[in-house]
């Protein structure tokens, strides 16, 4: 499906009203790309504290505007970027 060389860095994850596997479907994609940050945009509270049980970096709950899911993905780069400056 994706070429090895292929590496998110973010991985934007909307789920929908059925989330019900939330929780696997994040743990899949974490042992697929353990390094990448998830920003997880869900329905209503219980899959909100689904997804940071889950290992989520941040959740939002959908109809937040625009400027909330920006300002989340700056969050989430900046403390990649600082990840990688104590890894390397």
């Amino acid at each position: 499906m994706w070429g090895n060389d292929l590496y998110p860095y973010l991985v934007l994850l909307i789920a929908d009203t059925s989330s019900s596997r939330l929780d696997e479907t994040l743990e899949q994609l974490r042992l697929r790309w353990p390094l990448a940050r998830y920003v997880v945009m869900v329905e209503d509270e219980h899959s909100l504290q689904m997804a940071q049980s889950a290992g989520a970096d941040k959740v939002l709950l959908k109809g937040c505007p625009a400027s909330r899911l920006v300002e989340a993905i700056e969050q989430v780069q900046i403390r990649y970027r600082a990840d990688r400056e104590v890894n390397c």
